[in-house]
């Protein structure tokens, strides 16, 4: 009876331990699954602040370029106009000249 009951007694604390380590090893799975799921979540939030970063700064290049063009454009057609302007009045300089 005596080895009996050790057997039993064995097996419990077996099967206690086993139990505990069971329990120990969910409790660590829950654990790094919520770390994961915060990092993702982290990673996500970072990813999209970046996209937004880089499409906002994009953007504003986009302005400042467009308005470079816009503006050295006007420039050309500014200077063309006054070349043009005094071709014009060399030209009617010269017609009343030769008309005197």
């Amino acid at each position: 009876m005596e080895t009996l009951s050790f057997a039993f007694g064995a097996l419990s604390m077996i099967g206690l331990l086993t139990v505990i380590t069971i329990v120990a090893g969910a409790v660590k799975v829950i654990k790094h699954g919520r770390q994961i799921e915060d990092l993702s979540r982290n990673i996500n939030e970072r990813f999209e602040f970046t996209v937004q970063h880089t499409y906002d700064i994009e953007k504003n290049m986009y302005e400042a370029i467009n308005s470079q063009i816009t503006d050295a454009v006007t420039q050309c057609n500014s200077y063309t106009d006054k070349r043009i302007d005094k071709f014009i009045d060399s030209k009617k300089l010269l017609t009343e000249e030769n008309k005197k």
